[in-house]
């Protein structure tokens, strides 16, 4: 028996930006615009949580959590307080 939980909308997929260097068509990096997020569901300092506007798995909610204002930044670079 064949059972499937979850779908990939991939049209949904083909909308998002694209920000990884060196791609064609690069936008600027949607999460640093925080003026103009949208779905914004917490806030504490600069860690947002907020729903996926790209949802590609459906049935779900999926959620984009933005661990800090420093773009280039990553779990290394953290401080103790941060994390």
């Amino acid at each position: 028996m064949s059972v499937n939980l979850l779908d990939f909308n991939i049209s949904v997929g083909r909308k998002k930006p694209r920000t990884i260097p060196g791609m064609p068509n690069q936008s600027t990096c949607p999460f640093c615009d925080v003026q103009n997020l949208t779905g914004i569901l917490a806030t504490e300092g600069n860690i947002i949580l907020l729903k996926n506007k790209y949802n590609v798995m459906v049935p779900s909610d999926q959620l984009v959590l933005i661990e800090t204002d420093q773009c280039e930044s990553d779990i290394p670079d953290y401080t103790p307080e941060h994390m």
